[in-house]
């Protein structure tokens, strides 16, 4: 567990849970998420795949459509963009997930595996 601070010391953090409980324990890393980097990557990617994906839903209901068709062409890129930033994001979650597991797992004693 933490250290008991000393009555009257200042809080350590912003929103620990008690006031004499330091929430950054000594034997704990601070962090063992994916790097700030990679969760930047993740998201230029779900935007990057959403307007991919926006534009292919476009074209494709464009190529196929004769006359006026501005709402069918909204209706492809709209559900195009969704579909594939989704996909693009549970990959993205997948990959950090799978990062802060190989975090924990090497931030582990050698005798704990």
């Amino acid at each position: 567990m933490g250290r008991r601070l000393q009555a009257g010391a200042p809080r350590l953090a912003k929103h620990s849970y008690d006031r004499t409980v330091d929430p950054t324990p000594d034997d704990v890393s601070l962090s063992l998420r994916p790097p700030r980097k990679a969760f930047v990557l993740a998201y230029v990617a779900v935007v990057v795949s959403g307007l991919l994906g926006a534009a292919i839903g476009a074209g494709l209901v464009d190529s196929m459509c004769h006359g006026a068709c501005g709402g069918n062409v909204a209706a492809g890129a709209l559900i195009g963009g969704l579909g594939a930033a989704a996909g693009v994001a549970v990959v993205a979650v997948l990959a950090l997930r799978a990062m802060h597991e190989w975090n924990e797992y090497r931030a582990r004693p050698p005798d704990a595996t």
